[in-house]
């Protein structure tokens, strides 16, 4: 699964430049074995950071690395997820 296709990277690059707003967020991203639920607000020029909500048990916003998400190998051969059906 590709964790951020073009569409939603534009979506969150457009936020970034807008800094200052309280933005609405964008993609959801989460484990599907565990705990770890990210929602990404901005994406910074550089293409991998992303600002959100991440909540690893306590919830707290912050930056994010797109390329460490997508790297990270669980069990049974599966990976951080985006959330095909968040609004």
């Amino acid at each position: 699964m590709i964790l951020l296709p073009q569409d939603l990277r534009e979506r969150l690059l457009a936020n970034s430049r807008r800094r200052g707003l309280d933005h609405v967020p964008v993609v959801k991203f989460f484990n599907p074995l565990g705990i770890g639920t990210w929602l990404a607000t901005e994406l910074d020029e550089d293409g991998d950071t992303l600002f959100g909500l991440a909540d690893l048990r306590e919830p707290e916003l912050g930056s994010f690395s797109l390329a460490e998400m997508e790297s990270l190998e669980l069990p049974f051969g599966m990976g951080i997820e985006r959330d095909i059906l968040f609004e």
